[in-house]
């Protein structure tokens, strides 16, 4: 059979526009001579709708476009998805539809990331298709069933923790689009496929808008990988366009550290150098090293970098508090200074935005999220957090990643550790808001046990695993004996130290920018408890790890 799968760029809540798509697809897959097209769920209305989903009459006016794609079935067969509304009740459907007679699958209302739940309800509705001799199934995500075709419609957003495929034969079509729900925005990456018996046979190039001809008698066995720097950029420019009409400056605090370095050159790469404008906001603490860093990075990327220096205006905040309002700074923890110059930094990118109608991109990783290593209204401020859901490793990584694609020095090499039996860095991560400040994650052991935490790592257990020694086993062991937390003692202070600072800062993840999501478990996703919260068996444990 010839089966022309759909990679279409599905713009959310616009159902129209979707449909025109849509049509112009099918007229194409007519003239390629297929058999059957298939379009990807909820391929009309978008998935991250939110209250859209709760308004009548939007609900009618995608439902209404389901007779529009029946009609057009007299040349060839069309399977899509869209929802399904009657009388108040709304179904999230995969149909089939031929010659102008049409079979549906409802879905049960289950998301990875969306409570499908408060707006979709479940029924048991599944017809069986046979068509031109084959027996068809329709399925959302992954789900097949052996001893039939499947074709399996979804709308999963990219996370690299997340492995796509079907168990069975059949063919798979994910959407493609840029939606946002609450504080993520998530990329569906399309990148439909064809499978054999649960073994991938062909697959069509991610991130592209288009057509693929499918046929399942000489299959052409290409196959195609996905790139996690390609998505970051068709979700900055997607979301660019979308939501800020894809116009606007772009301004970023570039200090010469790792974070603002890479995502100078995320938003470069995405929206060309004349609409980034840089700023190095030196405090009394900066280094010659950032400093040249942000300069070297800003030539390579070809940006602008306007330089200048803080010192003033901290100076100015810390007279008014002392001569206006009575205080001694001399009595004040070294945090309040601190988070003055942040919030001072923020301040200015902030009005720079407003000179030049732009809008500020955020700094922060995942790590510094996590446990509050930032300082709201002053560095967790910002439209968009590019790598809110990177941890610093990640960024190593997709550092040397850019430096290849540039095929020179664009991340400062010095800004990256170098690993043997220890960690050494040229300029380690660092704040730079006090006289020899640095960061204190133990960085790779910290971003490691974060991701598996978020990833429902049974606290427990790993102290368990820690105190039976089968932790220096795996891929803690190096870490742990690197940074002195083979002595148990230090082990568990740190571990609560982590734990309690990631609980105590909670505050500050609801708080922070969107985060453009990567992985399984984005900050936005998570539901967050505020407040201290007991775990006897641990501290029982912890004790017993401290005793020995």
């Amino acid at each position: 059979m010839k089966i022309a799968l759909s990679s279409m760029q599905i713009n959310p809540g616009d159902c129209q526009a979707n449909y025109l798509k849509m049509q112009a697809q099918i007229k194409e897959a007519i003239a390629m001579q297929a058999e059957l097209i298939v379009f990807p769920q909820n391929a009309l209305s978008g998935t991250y709708l939110g209250e859209l989903w709760q308004n009548d009459d939007f609900c009618q006016f995608a439902d209404s476009f389901n007779e529009l794609l029946i009609e057009a079935s007299d040349q060839i067969a069309i399977v899509w998805g869209n929802v399904k509304y009657r009388h108040g009740h709304l179904f999230n459907c995969a149909f089939f539809a031929w010659q102008k007679e049409t079979r549906m699958k409802v879905k049960h209302p289950e998301h990875h990331f969306m409570d499908e739940a408060l707006y979709f309800e479940d029924s048991a509705i599944d017809s069986e298709i046979e068509y031109k001799g084959e027996l068809l199934k329709l399925n959302f995500g992954t789900d097949t069933e052996a001893d039939v075709f499947n074709i399996n419609l979804d709308h999963h957003p990219y996370c690299r923790d997340l492995m796509c495929c079907l168990h069975h034969s059949g063919v798979y079509v994910n959407a493609l689009c840029v939606e946002s729900y609450g504080k993520n925005v998530f990329v569906c990456p399309g990148g439909p496929a064809y499978y054999e018996d649960g073994e991938l046979i062909s697959s069509a190039p991610f991130l592209h808008d288009g057509l693929t001809l499918i046929d399942t008698q000489q299959p052409n066995h290409q196959k195609h990988e996905l790139c996690e720097l390609d998505v970051m950029l068709y979700g900055l420019k997607t979301f660019d366009a979308q939501v800020l009409g894809g116009k606007m400056p772009w301004i970023i605090g570039l200090s010469g550290g790792l974070d603002s370095s890479v995502n100078a050159a995320l938003i470069t790469m995405a929206f060309g150098p004349d609409r980034v404008y840089a700023y190095n906001l030196a405090t009394a603490h900066n280094s010659s090293a950032t400093k040249q860093n942000a300069q070297q990075l800003a030539d390579a990327l070809g940006i602008r970098l306007n330089n200048g220096a803080i010192t003033q205006l901290v100076e100015a905040s810390r007279d008014v508090l002392c001569n206006e309002y009575g205080y001694d700074d001399s009595k004040w923890p070294s945090l309040v200074m601190e988070n003055i110059q942040a919030r001072i930094r923020g301040h200015l990118l902030s009005s720079f935005a407003a000179i030049h109608g732009g809008v500020v991109v955020n700094n922060g990783n995942k790590v510094e999220v996590a446990l509050g290593y930032c300082t709201l209204y002053g560095d967790a401020i910002g439209v968009l957090s590019p790598i809110g859901d990177c941890t610093k490793c990640d960024l190593f990584a997709l550092s040397k990643q850019i430096n290849e694609l540039y095929e020179k020095e664009v991340i400062p090499w010095n800004l990256l550790p170098e690993v043997s039996d220890k960690i050494e860095w040229e300029t380690p991560p660092s704040a730079e808001l006090k006289n020899d400040q640095l960061d204190p994650m133990k960085w790779f052991y910290h971003d490691q046990l974060l991701d598996d935490l978020l990833s429902g790592m049974d606290p427990c257990e790993y102290l368990r695993a820690y105190q039976s020694k089968e932790l220096f086993a795996g891929k803690y062991g190096f870490w742990l004996k690197l940074y002195g937390l083979d002595d148990p003692q230090e082990f568990v202070k740190d571990f609560c130290w982590f734990t309690s600072t990631l609980r105590r800062n909670a505050f500050k993840q609801l708080q922070t920018p969107p985060i453009l999501s990567l992985s399984s478990k984005p900050f936005g996703t998570i539901p967050v408890i505020q407040g201290h919260a007991v775990y006897p068996q641990c501290e029982k444990l912890l004790k017993e790890i401290t005793e020995a």
